[in-house]
């Protein structure tokens, strides 16, 4: 979970920094990454591949953070053992497949107002989300065998149910 936050973390800031200039959202984003640390448990991080996914999102915390903070990341990297300064470090690459969401929570809406969540595999075609979407039961509450008029689906985000 961390190495993958850690890539999608690198992705979405290396979007938000490099074209759209929006310093505030990437900023977020380093802030979800360092939630997702904080939330490990000590017994998470005990063996060495969990020491080498953690020390691999601390490094990318400092890296994504150095434009916007400088002296501070720097010298959190010093502490951190680093020979070379910051400044002499490349930008981080992500990984596509391991920023890759393997399940995804869609919001499920009954005439614009959200009704339900489902957990869905991340390579769900339209038809079976609809499928699925539909046979909720708190959906199938709200919309009271009342006629469906549409189906709208945002890919990956959420359906709409209009009744």
């Amino acid at each position: 979970t961390l190495h993958r936050k850690t890539h999608q973390t690198i992705r979405k800031v290396s979007n938000d920094v490099e074209s759209d200039f929006h310093f505030n959202t990437a900023i977020s984003a380093i802030m979800e990454l360092v939630n997702t640390l904080l939330s490990l448990s000590a017994e998470d991080s005990k063996d060495n591949i969990h020491l080498a996914v953690t020390k691999e999102a601390v490094d990318t915390i400092l890296l994504l953070l150095y434009p916007m903070v400088p002296h501070f990341c720097e010298e959190l990297w010093q502490m951190t053992g680093h020979a070379k300064t910051l400044a002499e470090e490349t930008w981080p690459g992500f990984d596509p497949e391991a920023a890759k969401e393997e399940e995804l929570i869609i919001v499920i809406q009954v005439n614009g107002k959200v009704r339900s969540r489902l957990q869905v595999p991340a390579d769900i075609t339209d038809e079976t989300l609809q499928e699925m979407a539909l046979a909720d039961e708190k959906v199938k509450k709200f919309v009271d065998n009342k006629p469906i008029r549409k189906v709208i689906i945002v890919k990956k985000k959420l359906v709409n149910v209009v009744a």
